[in-house]
């Protein structure tokens, strides 16, 4: 067994933050004191038989969240905190110098390589040479004579698969772009549905890239999935991360159709179903 650590875990009453942490429960370091914060109540949370303890803290888009959180750290005389939600590892990493002043480490790093991945447009300029190319555009540079439906909607900003449509046709199209704030347009892609999980050292090199097909998923959350052993998979989800210099986790999410890999996003922290790669050693 390792030496038992004190781990503050955002978000506990999410779907990632039970993969998490019941990752941890089947690793070394399952002895542990584990912490988890949320913006409900502990009695409301099935995370709550996981955890030592719960704290309820104000939602990340309040300017007091950091403040809460690193009272908690302190509280806690926690070694480490690792942020769950795309919005709060961007908050939490902007101050990841103040947490070290703490002695209190962040499992994430690299606020440039989190601004590029959680903005979808950004995403699909920085790694355009990676996988097959996704004809894509912004409202603002949108040519509708160029466009070959079905084409699929998101918003730049978004998460899970709130707000995301598939247009038919013109008429389709309007009336989704008058839905999603700041929408991407992209052309649809077809093939089997893929999560890679990826985690890179403190220098941005990666340490290991597990791929798994999605069956099935709800909410944009995976329900039905398989670890496969897919070495194309593999080296791209290796190639993707280093290109991004990404430190800590991340999972990419990416359509496959024969030898042709279609990248459809990058998320830098841990995915709903990382407790597949933890069981797949």
């Amino acid at each position: 067994m390792k030496k038992p650590l004190r781990i503050v875990i955002t978000a506990v009453g999410t779907t990632t933050a039970l993969s998490v942490i019941k990752s941890f429960k089947q690793s070394k370091y399952s002895n542990s004191r584990f912490i988890g914060v949320d913006i409900h109540d502990a009695a409301d949370l099935a995370a709550e038989a996981f955890f030592d303890n719960i704290y309820k803290i104000c939602p990340v888009s309040d300017r007091k969240y950091i403040l809460q959180l690193q009272a908690i750290c302190k509280k806690e005389k926690a070694d480490a905190v690792i942020p769950i939600l795309d919005a709060e590892v961007e908050k939490i990493v902007a101050h990841k110098d103040d947490f070290a002043k703490m002695g209190v480490a962040v499992a994430a790093d690299n606020l440039g390589a989190i601004k590029i991945c959680n903005d979808k447009y950004k995403t699909r300029t920085h790694l355009s040479g990676y996988g097959q190319k996704i004809r894509f555009y912004s409202q603002s540079d949108l040519a509708k004579k160029d466009l070959k439906f079905p084409v699929f909607i998101k918003p730049r900003f978004g998460v899970g698969s709130k707000d995301c449509y598939t247009a038919a046709n013109e008429a389709e199209l309007e009336f989704f772009l008058k839905k999603v704030k700041r929408p991407i347009i992209e052309e649809l892609v077809a093939g089997d549905k893929y999560v890679i999980d990826a985690v890179n050292d403190l220098h941005g090199r990666n340490l290991v890239s597990i791929p798994r097909r999605e069956w099935e998923a709800k909410s944009g959350v995976g329900v039905r999935s398989e670890v496969v052993k897919d070495e194309d998979l593999v080296r791209f989800g290796k190639d993707v991360s280093q290109s991004l210099k990404v430190i800590g986790p991340c999972n990419l999410e990416v359509f496959k159709k024969g030898k042709n890999i279609f990248l459809i996003e990058v998320n830098p922290r841990y995915s709903a179903g990382v407790v597949l790669s933890t069981k797949s050693g």
